[in-house]
């Protein structure tokens, strides 16, 4: 594998080729559930420009918002099940052969330190847009970092903005990603000796100017694991300038910097994820052209298209109370046309629809535990769990 900075943008130029597909999908899934990071996807799509840049309307795609709610409800029933904010979802254990009173003692007291330091950091935030993210584009991105103002600090890469690949376990060991940073952030994150001469003549008198950098983690090869300081750790990170194809900074971690979490792998040599968007996608389409069909069918029936007879005289009033002059005759009249679309057998299908996309984001299982309002038993939990979760399946 080419590690220097050339054959590292060529790598990620073909990675990112190759997972062209799964990205307009996607944009697909986001256009109808999570719009307010289509931006990012379209950016991804074209490469002419960062997210940063331009807005979407959050209703710009979408006219039935139930498949923004379901994703709402997936999240946040994953944020309070799976790592609710306020109770230990974890704890340090030994192994069998190492079970005494000491060693579980200081586990514990581990476990409480852990768990004290993800609540004064930004973890629960950041693992909540991680659901957000996994529910709809089956594939996401948690980091860990150490912070300047709290010890630890979590990022979630927007979907899109980011290339990873598996290992032959099929875990993903590496990342790639592109982003921008203004002269004067890459001043402060590479420092001024290591950023290129264009940078440091922005940093002054342009300090927004925007210039594209690219992150790549991946395992550092055997033989050159060893060496003193971060440069001999297993995982290596590097920062390339784009524009200059140098490198910037060269890091390492002891462990993997990142993780890497899918809803349901597309396949077996894929390393993309599957989401209950993507499965819903056709029902979501098939409920927002429904709601446009009904909502045009009403707008019809308040605002009739018109009809005027051959050489009518005068301007049809169409105000609500408004009066209009001319015709001789009734069948001279402006008259109503085209307004005969019934919509009584529009809301069933709609309610139908409605019901299978929030049973494939799995609505209902979610539902089922917020309605308990009472303290139930460890053998009641499980037995609902049995109930619904058979269709959980991640």
């Amino acid at each position: 594998m080419d590690t220097t900075a050339q054959g590292l943008i060529d790598l990620y130029t073909r990675m990112r080729s190759d997972s062209s597909g799964m990205v307009t999908l996607w944009n697909d899934v986001g256009r109808m559930c999570l719009t307010r990071k289509v931006d990012a996807l379209t950016a991804a799509i074209n490469r002419t420009a960062d997210a940063t840049t331009s807005f979407t309307p959050y209703d710009s795609a979408i006219i039935n918002s139930v498949a923004v709610d379901a994703t709402t409800v997936n999240a946040a029933g994953c944020a309070a099940w799976i790592t609710p904010s306020g109770g230990g979802w974890f704890k340090f254990e030994p192994l069998l052969e190492f079970k005494v009173d000491a060693v579980e003692s200081w586990l514990a007291n581990c476990t409480d330190i852990a768990l004290t330091y993800l609540a004064a950091s930004n973890f629960y935030t950041k693992v909540h847009e991680l659901y957000i993210d996994r529910v709809v584009t089956g594939t996401t991105t948690l980091t860990c970092e150490a912070g300047r103002r709290s010890a630890l600090v979590f990022r979630v890469f927007d979907p899109g903005s980011f290339i990873i690949a598996d290992n032959d376990e099929s875990e993903a060991d590496m990342l790639f990603r592109e982003r921008q940073f203004t002269a004067r952030q890459a001043v402060e994150k590479f420092g001024s000796g290591n950023v290129s001469s264009k940078v440091r003549d922005d940093y002054g008198p342009k300090p927004n100017a925007l210039h594209r950098y690219l992150q790549c983690v991946y395992p550092r090869p055997v033989n050159q694991q060893g060496k003193g300081g971060a440069a001999g750790f297993p995982f290596a990170e590097k920062w390339i300038d784009v524009a200059e194809k140098s490198q910037v900074t060269e890091s390492g971690f002891e462990e993997l910097p990142f993780f890497a979490s899918r809803y349901l792998r597309w396949s077996e040599f894929s390393p993309w994820g599957v989401s209950p968007a993507m499965q819903a996608l056709a029902e979501v389409r098939g409920v927002n052209f429904m709601d446009m069909l009904q909502a045009t069918a009403a707008e019809v029936a308040v605002n009739p298209r018109i009809i005027l007879p051959q050489n009518f005289q005068g301007v049809p009033d169409l105000r609500a109370g408004g009066i209009t002059i001319g015709g001789a005759s009734r069948d001279t009249f402006p008259q109503e046309w085209g307004t005969g679309a019934r919509v009584d057998w529009m809301e069933p299908v709609i309610a139908r629809k409605v019901k299978a996309v929030e049973r494939l984001f799995h609505v209902p299982l979610f539902e089922q535990f917020q309605s308990i309002e009472r303290q139930i038993t460890a053998t009641e939990v499980r037995a609902r769990e049995v109930e619904k979760v058979a269709r959980f399946s991640p």
